[in-house]
């Protein structure tokens, strides 16, 4: 299988976004969609669906996503292997500073469990430069907030806002707040 459709179908699943994710691989828009009509027919299903203006990925694609990751990981490390390089790169984490205590651990984990001697370098800043720098590819994955209708990424958790105040002051009571 095309490697580059790989790549390009994985740069789709990361950036939720047709455009976002030619940007990152060096296509047009038009080019990109050509390649993912192209896997479509190579794997036989329909792995993007629309929804209004946003394109998602049905649930072949979801499934796809992980097979197509493996396959890329498994070809990365061969040829990591065969050309003499250390395959093993630090994984390019970013992570909110309010984020780092609860979150980023749990998503160390996991990834621990898949890649027992994975390197991690971490890059804590706000949501805003974490965005850009993994659109730039300056980062592998990131955990960023975005609205519950975002567009990309996975959803990990909710976090429910909460106002705290001084016992002396009461900010609580005015209307409006």
């Amino acid at each position: 299988m095309d490697s580059d459709l790989l790549r390009s179908f994985v740069a789709f699943a990361e950036c939720g976004s047709f455009n976002r994710a030619a940007d990152r691989i060096g296509r047009t828009p038009s080019a990109f969609s050509m390649q993912m009509k192209r896997l479509e027919d190579l794997v036989g299903n329909k792995l993007f669906e629309r929804e209004g203006r946003n394109v998602l990925l049905t649930a072949d694609g979801i499934t796809f996503v992980g097979y197509a990751r493996r396959m890329l990981s498994l070809q990365d490390e061969a040829m990591g292997k065969m050309r003499g390089h250390d395959s093993s790169r630090p994984i390019r984490i970013g992570c909110p500073d309010d984020y780092t205590q609860k979150i980023l651990p749990v998503v160390l984990r996991a990834i621990r469990k898949v890649h027992p001697d994975a390197k991690f370098f971490i890059s804590v800043n706000p949501t805003i430069l974490l965005r850009r720098m993994l659109d730039q590819g300056e980062l592998d994955i990131s955990v960023i907030s975005r609205s519950e209708q975002g567009e990309e990424g996975y959803f990990l958790r909710h976090e429910p806002g909460v106002w705290v105040s001084s016992p002396i002051h009461r900010q609580h009571l005015a209307n409006p707040l």
